[in-house]
């Protein structure tokens, strides 16, 4: 159990939160319990990021924070994900629902990443009245892809999107 909560927790070693301490502690613990780590890894994120049956307030809301950054209210969900497909069929539904939260709220700006774990990078989904904010943000790492924004190698909220959007902000403040 241990040895899975170290795999979810640095997302398979592929979180920037991960350490060599983190690998060598669930290679140490998988030994003992006699498992093979890569497919444990594959079990536990097969069974933790299905979307299916889930409805579109319960994928944004599931792990969705809020945060005031100098003038600016923005909303970042993340949800983890092992099979992109699906987001490309909801994505309509994910924008119409955060246009709705950032009127109702009065959000400048509502994002949805969705981190693929075996593509080990994220895609968005995001709105609002400073929408523009994200391109400033990722300007020269995000790629479409199926109608959809993605940038490799991004797996943290905290570590990785916050800083970027907190950086746009104050150079959107100081033009």
């Amino acid at each position: 159990m241990l040895c899975g909560a170290i795999i979810s927790d640095t997302m398979n070693f592929n979180s920037p939160t991960s350490t060599a301490t983190d690998q060598k502690e669930a290679e140490r613990l998988a030994a003992i319990a006699g498992i093979d780590l890569k497919e444990y890894a594959q079990e536990i994120f097969t069974a933790s990021t299905s979307l299916s049956g889930k409805g579109i307030s319960e994928i944004v809301h599931n792990d969705l924070k809020e945060f005031n950054m100098q003038s600016f209210r923005v909303i970042i969900g993340q949800i983890n994900v092992v099979d992109s497909a699906y987001i490309t069929e909801i994505k309509d539904q994910i924008l119409e629902f955060l246009d709705d939260l950032c009127g109702t709220s009065h959000y400048d700006l509502a994002v949805m990443i969705f981190t693929d774990v075996n593509e080990k990078g994220s895609y968005f989904i995001w709105t609002g009245k400073d929408r523009n904010l994200l391109n400033l943000a990722f300007e020269n790492q995000m790629q479409e892809q199926d109608g959809l924004f993605y940038v490799p190698d991004l797996m943290s909220r905290k570590q990785q999107v916050v800083p970027a959007i907190a950086r746009a902000i104050s150079i959107y403040n100081n033009k």
